[in-house]
């Protein structure tokens, strides 16, 4: 972006009664992450270090899982270091890219289908050696050490539902137009790649969740919401980052301008109503239905619960939101986020969400709700 530099949002400080925690070799962690993703040849030199030290991308994984075995909490921040190609590659604000012609639609599109079939079958060379290709190849063998087949074809299609949604993102760039909110609100849930995490939250916990227990309605909008809180969050926290590329800012925030015929600042107050009305639908159901479900559930359920808050808990001190451009502030603007919680949902979050792509959550039929307990 050239010329003057945009104005951050006041972000206001988030709704959310669950108790923060964190893993105690969290510096362990996050210093074996920054190796190994370094290792690749993934944000070289002096300045690339300074970078992911700043982001704190591993207390992402130390705070979902803060009880788990730390090799296995490695393997998830690891993967949340690999995740940061949707700045490089999807967003396209970065020169850390995949060596291939991934920024109009078509050459996305394909980078994805031959990634998607690298991981099905990792043998196969479709694409050539960079540090995302040989840090995700990495991956995924490891991934197979730790995992069931079952397991590791269910984060497989995750990847596949991310890269599907990331396409419509580079389209939605490309063509330089703003979904309607109601399509937004559809859309943004699996571009968020938040599923690649949560597809792995029994395998980084060492149990197992069939796909039964999966598909059941209750986790089924328990999973949902937790998504999307943390897709409509980062979009919160992200904001000033994504104004600052070349590309349109794709955003809650300026989808609700848009649609709302208002103020980038009078729609904040209008996304946190919207964030905090999904917050406390999802308190509601998981309060009523947890205890319904067996012991490995459960665990996945304190999981979601965990996402959410460790989500926000590192994404307020990251430097990926405060100073993306990594410039110190008296040469451009940083933003103040909010560290602390706020104490109770914004006015107007109580009324259900009456969007199409989402309205099932407040269905207490559709859930089961309004029968006896399981």
């Amino acid at each position: 972006m050239s010329g003057a530099h945009p104005t951050p949002l006041q972000i206001p400080p988030f709704f959310c009664p669950i108790a923060p925690a964190v893993h105690p070799a969290l510096a362990s962690i996050d210093a074996r992450s920054i190796a190994w993703f370094r290792g690749f040849g993934a944000f070289p030199g002096d300045t690339g270090l300074e970078i992911l030290q700043s982001w704190h991308h591993p207390e992402l994984a130390a705070r979902a899982h803060p009880d788990e075995d730390p090799e296995r909490v490695q393997f998830m921040a690891d993967l949340v270091h690999w995740t940061i190609f949707d700045d490089a590659v999807v967003d396209g604000d970065s020169t850390h890219i995949v060596e291939t012609d991934a920024r109009d639609a078509g050459g996305f599109a394909a980078l994805g289908v031959k990634l998607v079939r690298m991981l099905e079958a990792p043998d196969a060379p479709l694409l050539p050696r960079s540090p995302w290709v040989a840090a995700l190849m990495d991956l995924r063998r490891r991934l197979a050490a730790l995992a069931t087949p079952a397991q590791v074809q269910r984060w497989v299609g995750a990847f596949r539902e991310y890269l599907l949604a990331a396409a419509w993102k580079q389209t939605a760039q490309k063509t330089r137009r703003l979904p309607g909110l109601a399509d937004y609100v559809t859309l943004r849930t699996p571009d968020g790649g938040v599923q690649l995490y949560l597809t792995l939250a029994d395998v980084i916990g060492g149990y197992h969740l069939d796909d039964e227990q999966l598909a059941h309605p209750q986790v089924r909008a328990l999973t949902e919401m937790a998504l999307t809180l943390i897709a409509w969050d980062n979009d919160l926290f992200s904001h000033y980052k994504e104004t600052l590329t070349e590309q349109p800012c794709i955003n809650l925030v300026d989808v609700i301008a848009a649609e709302r015929r208002c103020t980038l600042a009078e729609a904040v107050p209008r996304a946190t109503a919207m964030r905090d009305a999904v917050m406390l639908r999802y308190l509601a159901v998981r309060d009523g239905v947890a205890p319904r479900h067996p012991a490995p559930v459960q665990r996945y359920i304190t999981c979601l619960d965990r996402w959410i808050a460790a989500n926000i808990d590192m994404s307020a001190g990251s430097y990926r939101y405060i100073n993306p451009l990594h410039r110190p502030a008296d040469e451009v603007p940083w933003v103040t986020l909010p560290a602390d919680r706020a104490a109770s949902a914004s006015p107007g979050s109580a009324a259900p969400l009456a969007f199409p792509g989402i309205s099932w959550w407040w269905r207490d039929d559709l859930l089961g709700l309004d029968r006896p307990a399981l």
